[in-house]
């Protein structure tokens, strides 16, 4: 049975990156992701997703994020459906995590 993926807000996402490797993926464009993005994340075009799927242990919690949290929903599915334990999208995306960066 595939697992699910949980939608989580700013705090959960940084209560999830303290315990240790987490794989962060950014699904924005490029020149977005260069303009900000969460330290430590990676960005992964839909053309990167095969790498990430096949190369990526299992047990590592994934987290991604998109511009306001919709379109990373439709990726933690694919990581979810693929059998990863630990799958989380990121209500607001990075939006959100700039905003709460700012307060």
């Amino acid at each position: 049975m595939a697992q699910d993926f949980r939608r989580i807000d700013v705090a959960a996402a940084r209560d999830v990156m303290s315990r240790g490797e987490t794989l962060v993926l950014d699904v924005r464009d490029p020149q977005s992701f260069a303009r900000g993005h969460i330290e430590g994340a990676e960005n992964a075009s839909q053309d990167d997703m095969t790498y990430y799927l096949f190369e990526t242990p299992k047990d590592k919690p994934v987290i991604v994020c998109c511009y306001h949290g919709n379109s990373s929903q439709s990726y933690a599915r694919i990581f979810a459906d693929m059998g990863f334990a630990e799958v989380y999208s990121l209500d607001g995306g990075y939006e959100a995590w700039a905003a709460a960066e700012r307060a």
